[in-house]
Formats: structure tokens, C-alpha cells, sequence
């Protein structure tokens, strides 16, 4: 703006920010460098971006409280920073003191990013501008505003009084504040003139006030995308929209949630699990690049329930044989060596001709007695020696990451250590087991944990779609060997998953990584809070989990589901028929109400959707979104009461 223009013969009245104080970075950036110094000064066991967030979620509470009180909206910083300082027990500074270095620091970190609007000085110095009245919506007041004016240089002289919203309880964007400015000064709206950056604050409620009013163009100074509304806007032309993408959005929850986590509580190494892990620690390394931070090591940990199974117990006698059971309740001798991976051990079908032991038989065999010890002391000494060749130390606790539900491995791992080193499992969903949970074997659900008391969202809805979608390069691990004066995993070979996911899941994987970057980059760029996206990631999220595209589930009816752990399966989906006549589509209708659902299970789909699309009634998926807070809710209480004895 050419400030020459402006006619000085009325009263001046102007706004600070971006109007004589130009800004390079926005303010969301300066209390997130707030929050850094404040960590590092006061040696917080949180992340800056934690403390950041924390005080927005704050000066929200506050400036609702304001506005239940003084019906404007205000934030104060006093009582914002007061509940930090109580909350972080920041007890080596008192109140007073954490206030003022509080000040301190926000103060030096806008000194060191913001200048005086060069055009403004110009101006006042050529026309000899006196008696300029500064009026601005802020936290912090009028004393603040001047050191930080006198630090930049600005001329007071020309500046005749300041009125800030958080000392009159009224404000710009409420257009209160000109109230207030009028009649402390005893003014004439029509003899005054505002001059400011926004719109509505500056210009339109100026003009409401009977006041003159110049909007400045400060397209110049803009930051992309600080809205949470343009924030979207900008996804949603940038976002991958393809087959699968959208549990990009949940992904990009389930790291961020992690990394604080692990910041928190000050974890330098992580182990990713095997399988689902091998993508997952992709992503969180490109968290890690997006945002500097790489003081985290992450290594990928082959595992699985059946590798950790053996070397979890004490002796064959602790052996669970209740998986191995068939119809009539004997035992299969295939599934169990199988799933024990003692299948060269003997020659079992000379030992047991029919292929099938009672329990009793079992216990008392001395072939079992002799592999299964001796196998179990193997692969403890094993994955032991494994273990430490990622540099874990167990004398201490150290942190797993896996996608869930039970932790069963984790179980087995604490077991194996006889229960005395520490574990903490960072899981995507957590539900309740019969094993303990303790100080000393700890789990977090960080999208869903039972054991807080959450209640489930559509994140929760179809997890086996997640551990489809997270299938590695790799099989299972079936058990830890030596090679070559190393340990090394022992995978499943199984064909048709590394076909699977050559075809399917890694073109998937790589859009998702991609798609996961541009999260990531946009919502660090612009200081965006969860509570600012969270409502967008659940819906579009819902609408992937509920009304998929024909093109998501012709994919995934394509996939198989292989269960190595027990007995040995691979299943599909039931193939959909090219067409079928209304009459058959209305006879699927009423047998899903007359068979209690049982047709939809029959499917084999494991996801709903897919499974009303191989009975040619999709247009239900379509009330399954749309209804969603429904559904999810009919299913947590199924959830709730399928598990009220665990």
C-alpha cells in the first residue's frame, strides 16, 4: 500500500501485525519455536510439537472462558501459561519467573523474525505522522507491544496510545474494541480512519463503527495453507485419491501419535515387528525427514506370535494344544510340528501312524519331550542373540511398535526374559487380554486402546484390511537360525504372497508413502494441531472404510489371506457372479435379516462392504457411510459385549 495516499487529517487508527510489524514466519511458527526453547530450557520429557499443541488446546479453553465471561473471545496468556507451569511440574522456575522468561523468549523470537513495514516509516517521516492509536486483537498487552516496537525500531514518538484486546476484554474481530478506542478518547467515529491487513477485524467492523477504513493488500505477506480450511483445500487438490489411499489418513495418526510418544518417554531405539512393520518404519522415517528430527533409531525386527511362541515357555508341557485340535478333539500331529517348526525333527508319521494324538498321549511321549526342550532353549538362546544384534540393551526396557491387537508377541517376549525387562508396545489398536499388563510389559493403543476405555470410531471398523494392505516383501517369520556365525529370521516361503504383493500391495504402498509426505510436510509447514484435522482424516477415512470404489474391492477380493499361525490356510473371498436377476438380489436382501447376518460371513469378504458387493447389494454400503456414527456405534457394542468377560 502507498501510504502517501492516507489523508492525515484525521485520527489514525492502526493495526500491528502485518500492518507496521511484517511477520516472515506466522504466529502459529512463533509459539512452535516458543515450545522448542521452552523443552530445551526447562528440560521438558515432551516434544516441542506436544508443548505447542498443548498450549493451543489451552488458549482455546481460554478464550472460551472468556467468552462465557465477558462474552468476547480472548485468550489469556497468564492462565495459559499457569496451566502449563502446572501441568510439566515445572518447579525448578517459579510461576513468576516461567511467566517472564515465557515472555522472554516469545518476545526474542519475534524480534529475530519480524521488521517495521519499511513503507510505514517512510510515510510517518515524510509527513511528520503524530498521535497514531495502535489497536489490536493480542495475548500479551500494550507493554509488550512497545518493547517489541522500540526493539525494531519503530518511532514511538508517533504513537499515541495502544489498545490491546486482552487488557479491555473486547475485540477487534468482535468489533468492540473500537468502542472502547472511541470512547477512552473521547472520538468521533467520522473523524477517524483504520488502516489494517484484515478484512473483517480491520475494515468491515471499522466501517459498522461509522469509522473510515483502508484494507492493506497483504497478499505479499500471506502464508499458504494456515487455515485449517485452506489446509484442506490444498490435500484435496494434492491428494492421490487411487485405490486404498485414504488409510493414508490413519497412517499419518498412528506415526505422528508414535513419534510423540517415543519423544515423551525419551526412547532412542524402536523396534518395527515384522510384517506389518517393514512399511510402517517407512513412514516413520519419512516423518523423521519431514521434520528434522532423527534422534529416534529405527530398525526393523523380524518377528512373529510363532517364532516367539517356543522360546516363551519353560518346557513341552506348557505347550498350548488346544489350537492343534480337530472335530473330534484329538490332536494333529502336522499342525502341531508345523506350527512348532519341529516337523524334521522325527519322523512323526512312523511314531503316530494315524497322524493324531490325544493330550495325554502328548505328555507322556518322550520324542515331544526330548524336540520341543530342546527346541525351546534353541530358539531362546536364538532370538536372544538376535535381539542383541540390534543393539537393544536388555538390561534396560526398550520399545516395540506393531500393529496390534493383543500384543501376543510382546507377551512372549516378556515371558522368554522371565518377566524382568521392561517392554513398552506402541500399537495402532489395542484390545483386552487375559495376560497382564504392568508397569514392566506396558502397551498403548494409539488410535484405539481398550484398556483406557475407548470407544470404537471407523478406524477401528475391517483391521484386517490394515494388515492385508501392510503385507511385507517377505514371509512370516517362522523361527531364528545360524548362518554363517550369525542369527538370522527363517521365513514362511508362500508364493502366492509374494505375488500378491508385487501385483497389488507395493503399487499401493508407494502411493500411500507419497501421499503420507505430503501430509506430513503440509500440516508440520503450516503448525496445524490433530484437533484442527482430525473430523476431515475420520471422514475421509469413513468413507473409504464404508462405501469403497467397485475398483477398491475388485482388488481386494483378489487378495488372499494366509494364516500361518495354527493351521496353515489360505483363504479367498467368495468369487461375485457377473450378473444375477432382481429377483435374486431382493432373496440376498431378506436373507441377510432372516440368517442373522450369517449369509454376509459366508462371504469370507472380511470386509463388509466387499461382501454385500459379491451379493450384488452395494448400494448399502452407500447408508453404511452415511450412517456411520450408527454402525460404528452398533459395533462397539457388539464389541463390547463379545469381550466383557477378557
Amino acid at each position: 500500500m502507498n501510504f502517501q495516499n492516507v489523508n492525515n487529517n484525521k485520527t489514525i487508527l492502526m493495526d500491528v501485525f502485518n500492518t507496521i510489524v511484517i511477520r516472515s514466519i506466522p504466529d502459529e511458527k512463533v509459539k512452535l519455536l516458543w515450545a522448542e526453547q521452552i523443552v530445551n530450557s526447562y528440560k521438558l520429557n515432551i516434544t516441542p510439537r506436544t508443548l505447542f499443541e498443548e498450549r493451543v488446546s489451552f488458549e482455546r479453553i481460554s478464550s472460551a472462558l472468556s467468552s462465557a465471561k465477558w462474552h468476547t473471545r480472548q485468550c489469556e496468556i497468564t492462565w495459559v501459561l499457569k496451566k502449563i507451569w502446572k501441568k510439566y511440574s515445572i518447579h525448578s522456575s517459579s510461576l513468576k519467573e516461567f511467566l517472564s522468561q515465557s515472555r522472554k523468549i516469545e518476545l526474542e523470537i519475534e524480534l529475530e523474525n519480524d521488521v517495521i513495514n519499511p513503507e510505514w516509516l517512510l510515510w510517518i517521516n515524510k509527513k511528520n505522522i503524530k498521535d497514531i492509536i495502535l489497536v489490536s486483537d493480542y495475548y500479551y498487552g500494550a507493554e509488550y507491544l512497545r518493547d517489541l516496537l522500540t526493539g525494531l525500531g519503530a518511532p514511538l514518538a508517533s504513537i499515541s496510545d495502544i489498545f490491546v484486546s486482552c487488557e479491555y476484554h473486547k475485540t477487534k474481530k468482535e468489533g468492540t474494541l473500537y468502542s472502547a478506542v472511541l470512547a477512552t478518547n473521547h472520538l468521533d467515529p467520522s473523524d477517524c480512519l483504520m488502516i489494517g491487513d484484515n478484512k473483517q477485524s480491520d475494515y468491515l467492523n471499522a466501517k459498522s463503527k461509522g469509522i473510515d477504513a483502508i484494507l492493506l493488500d497483504n497478499e505479499k505477506i500471506n502464508w499458504p495453507y494456515c487455515k485449517p480450511k485452506d489446509t484442506q483445500t490444498y490435500i484435496s487438490k494434492n491428494f492421490d485419491d487411487s485405490a486404498f489411499q485414504r488409510i493414508s489418513f490413519l497412517f499419518y495418526e498412528f506415526i505422528y501419535k508414535l513419534y510423540n510418544a517415543l519423544k515423551e518417554k525419551r526412547q532412542d531405539t524402536v523396534l518395527f515387528f515384522s510384517r506389518e512393520g517393514e512399511f510402517l518404519i517407512q513412514l516413520f522415517r519419512a516423518y523423521q525427514d519431514v521434520i528434522g528430527d532423527h534422534t529416534i533409531t529405527a530398525h526393523y525386527f523380524c518377528v512373529s506370535r510363532q517364532a516367539t511362541y517356543l522360546p516363551s515357555l519353560k518346557n513341552y508341557k506348557e505347550v498350548d494344544l488346544n489350537k492343534y485340535k480337530v472335530a473330534d478333539g484329538k490332536i494333529s500331529v502336522d499342525y502341531l510340528t508345523y506350527d512348532l517348526s519341529i516337523q524334521e525333527a522325527r519322523q512323526w508319521r512312523e511314531i503316530f501312524p494315524t497322524g493324531y494324538i490325544t493330550e495325554e498321549e502328548f505328555q507322556k511321549s518322550k520324542d515331544f519331550e526330548e524336540v520341543i526342550n530342546a527346541e525351546i532353549e534353541s530358539q531362546r538362546v536364538d532370538f536372544i542373540t538376535y535381539l542383541h544384534s540390534f543393539g537393544v540393551n536388555t538390561s534396560k526396557s526398550f520399545s516395540i511398535v506393531d500393529i496390534g491387537y493383543l500384543g501376543k508377541a510382546q507377551n512372549h517376549i516378556y515371558s522368554l526374559f522371565h518377566e524382568e525387562v521392561a517392554i513398552n508396545g506402541f500399537y495402532l489398536f489395542l484390545m483386552k487380554s487375559h495376560y497382564k499388563v504392568d508397569e514392566r510389559n506396558k502397551k498403548y493403543g494409539l488410535i484405539f486402546d481398550e484398556y483406557v476405555g475407548d470407544h470404537q470410531n471407523c478406524y477401528c471398523m475391517n483391521k484386517g484390511i490394515l494388515e492385508d494392505i501392510l503385507l511385507a516383501s517377505h514371509g512370516s517369520t517362522r523361527k531364528y537360525i545360524k548362518d554363517k556365525g550369525k542369527v538370522r529370521p527363517l521365513f514362511y516361503d508362500v508364493p502366492i504372497e509374494h505375488e500378491t504383493f508385487e501385483k497389488y500391495i507395493q503399487p499401493v504402498q508407494e502411493k500411500i508413502l507419497a501421499n503420507f509426505k505430503m501430509l506430513a510436510a503440509v500440516y508440520y509447514s503450516t503448525c496445524s494441531v490433530p484437533e484442527d484435522y482430525a473430523r476431515y482424516h475420520h471422514k475421509m477415512y469413513a468413507k473409504f472404510i464404508y462405501d469403497p470404489s467397485v475398483e477398491e474391492m475388485e482388488i481386494y477380493s483378489r487378495i488372499p489371506h494366509v494364516q500361518n499361525y495354527g493351521k496353515h490356510t489360505i483363504e479367498y473371498p467368495v468369487k461375485r457372479e457377473d450378473h444375477i436377476d432382481w429377483n435374486k438380489a431382493l432373496f440376498n436382501i431378506v436373507r441377510v435379516f432372516t440368517t442373522k447376518g450369517e449369509i454376509i460371513r459366508n462371504q469370507n469378504a472380511r470386509w463388509l462392504p466387499l461382501a454385500f458387493y459379491i451379493l450384488h447389494l452395494t448400494w448399502i454400503n452407500r447408508f453404511l457411510y452415511l450412517f456411520s456414527p450408527i454402525t460404528v456405534s452398533i459395533t462397539d457394542k457388539d464389541f463390547k459385549r463379545r469381550h466383557k468377560n477378557l
